[in-house]
């Protein structure tokens, strides 16, 4: 209650108490006094409020700081102090606020709070001179990989990038906790320095080890050995004592000649251990490969160590004869959208819509766009949604676009092959071209009410090659859907199309890639084999195809058992079949043995002594 007088600051009558404020005009009228009283209801006053004209008069609204319009503006920071008492009496207060009502899993998924991990996704990345065929691939792999955890369930609390060369003076780390910062660094990265060899790879290993929370990842990028190996004991032991997990990329070592960046021939000590013993002491991997094929290996095993299960809703090259407008859907399980377009050679031209036809402006902290130095456009949406989006260009060049989602709704794709006995055992291996299969699709997290349409084949483009008829049925598990076709001449994906469970479309494309061949590989295990005796594989090749091939077969097995040769080549018309058979000379009990048309279809099998 409030009584007005020419100076209002001593107007409100009860004191050390809540009150409201009428507004005529915003659905509700102001009590009248009761009769014979100087005192009533408290108007919210300003010129709009034609309330403020009765008792009691004037307002007490918080809009302005002019005496006129907002007569109670010197009550302003106290009642802004009230707000937040009871706000956080609202939600935290022990007993009564809601958060202890409803508990934090609710009060979690209500509000739609998002903790991220306790930890850093850290890189340690060598940038001498030496790296400049590999640094692209490095920076292309890291980038996707941030963009990915960037809202999901997996976001670290931080991302570290630590840069080694040599002199040391040349090495600085740094922390970001908004991953997008981290690329514009990443991105600005040249690699420049590092005249001999080894670098100093340890110091940019502990600067990341120091910045790094408890429970980290920490990849190593480089191809060099490690000048300050002297300190591998000191980062095996910082590493341990926070539970840091230290994995390592390399494309080289110094115990070859290798051209240094001034192209002088220099000899280069030998430390390659430096890693493994790291990788051992730590719990970490140390994977070589070669400059050409780095991308291919970044790409599965950073996956495989830092999983941010991120899933397909759409892959496909946008030509230049493609409508300059391309849709894709967004189910309701989405919780972080990813579109990825590359690489145009332009400033993008790339807009996106929402299902109302809104175009995302990206002025929310929920939506980022990001343009690498290679000129790919990376869009990302947190919480979007469901509904039909469209992608619109500008500028009709030769894209890819790659639509990818945080999203618990997975596909796992099995393919079943008939056999004479009936059995339909899962195919190891390449399917045929021309003979029919039975492939199944099981969809994890779809929920009761969620169905699968239908099934589509891909061409490598993203170009639709035919529709499957599918039936679904629904384990304890999985929604699964099947489907028979006749395997087609090319290399093909699958893509699923279905309503999820609260009755929005959904898409998923599978990420493995099916390589038909015309050629039927069958292995023939021996029956016996003793230890530190010869025995015989034997193998049958069948050309299944119109036209005569040559193939090579090889054999390999995870501990040397195999005797040379381990490849031979066999010429077999169209139609025909040949034999062949390798040497293994088994020193373990236990071995895996491949038997292999390199490129073409792979096949296993294991054999332990006693079966032998």
């Amino acid at each position: 209650m409030c009584i007005c007088r020419l100076n209002c600051e001593q107007n409100i009558i009860v004191q050390n108490k809540l009150t409201s404020g009428y507004h005529h005009g915003r659905g509700n009228i102001k009590p009248t006094r009761p009769i014979g009283s100087t005192t009533g209801k408290c108007s919210h006053g300003g010129p709009y409020d034609e309330s403020r004209k009765m008792v009691a008069k004037c307002g007490i609204n918080k809009e302005t700081y002019t005496e006129h319009l907002s007569p109670h503006r010197h009550l302003h920071y106290r009642a802004y102090i009230s707000a937040v008492a009871a706000t956080k009496d609202f939600f935290i207060m022990e007993d009564t606020g809601i958060l202890s009502l409803l508990g934090g899993k609710t009060f979690d998924e209500i509000f739609h709070i998002k903790t991220r991990k306790d930890l850093s996704l850290a890189f340690v990345i060598d940038y001498s001179g030496s790296m400049k065929e590999e640094i692209a691939a490095v920076k292309e792999q890291i980038t996707q990989l941030v963009t990915a955890t960037i809202g999901s369930d997996n976001e670290p609390a931080d991302y570290v990038l630590s840069l080694f060369n040599d002199p040391v003076t040349l090495n600085e780390a740094f922390v970001y906790r908004d991953g997008y910062k981290m690329i514009k660094k990443l991105d600005s990265i040249i690699v420049d320095g590092g005249g001999d060899c080894p670098e100093f790879a340890a110091d940019g290993i502990l600067k990341a080890i120091n910045k790094s929370r408890n429970g980290s990842t920490l990849f190593v990028f480089t191809d060099a050995d490690a000048k300050d190996n002297d300190k591998q004991q000191e980062a095996a032991n910082m590493a341990m004592a926070k539970t840091i997990t230290i994995t390592t990329f390399s494309t080289g070592t110094c115990s070859r000649r290798r051209r240094s960046v001034h192209n002088i021939h220099v000899k280069r000590r030998d430390t390659t251990s430096f890693f493994q013993r790291l990788a051992q002491a730590t719990g970490g991997e140390v994977y070589r490969t070669t400059k050409e094929e780095i991308n291919v290996v970044l790409n599965d095993i950073i996956e495989k160590t830092f999983p941010v299960a991120e899933v397909i809703v759409d892959s496909f090259e946008w030509s230049l004869t493609s409508n300059d407008n391309t849709m894709f859907v967004v189910d309701s399980t989405v919780t972080v959208l990813k579109v990825a377009v590359c690489c145009s050679g332009e400033d993008s031209g790339i807009e996106l819509f929402y299902p109302n036809g809104t175009k995302e402006t990206f002025t929310s902290r929920l939506s980022r766009k990001l343009v690498t130095k290679r000129k790919e456009v990376i869009i990302s949406l947190q919480r979007p949604p469901p509904g039909i989006y469209n992608l619109q260009r500008k500028l009709s060049n030769k894209w890819s676009v790659n639509v990818t989602a945080q999203s618990p709704v997975k596909l796992e794709t099995e393919i079943l092959e008939y056999t004479e006995s009936g059995a339909l055992p899962i195919l190891k291996g390449s399917p045929i071209t021309g003979k029919n299969y039975t492939f199944y699709v099981n969809i994890y997290n779809l929920g009761e009410n969620g169905t699968c349409n239908d099934l589509i084949l891909t061409d490598m483009l993203g170009n639709a090659l035919f529709n499957v008829p599918i039936i679904q049925t629904t384990t304890l598990m999985a929604v699964r859907c099947a489907a028979i076709f006749t395997t087609p001449n090319q290399f093909f994906q699958l893509k699923l199309n279905g309503t999820d469970k609260n009755g929005f479309e959904f898409s998923r494309k599978n990420s493995l890639v099916f390589k038909p061949t015309n050629v039927k590989l069958r292995i023939i295990p021996p029956n016996t084999a003793v230890l530190g005796k010869e025995v015989l594989v034997y193998y049958e090749v069948e050309n299944t195809g119109t036209i005569n091939e040559t193939y090579e077969v090889a054999i390999s097995d995870d501990h040397s058992a195999s005797v040379l040769p381990m490849r031979r080549q066999h010429t077999i018309l169209a139609g025909d079949r040949s034999n062949g058979s390798f040497t293994m000379k088994p020193t373990l009990t236990f071995s895996i043995l491949y038997v292999a048309l390199p490129c073409i279809c792979q096949y296993w099998f294991n054999k332990r002594s006693s079966d032998y």
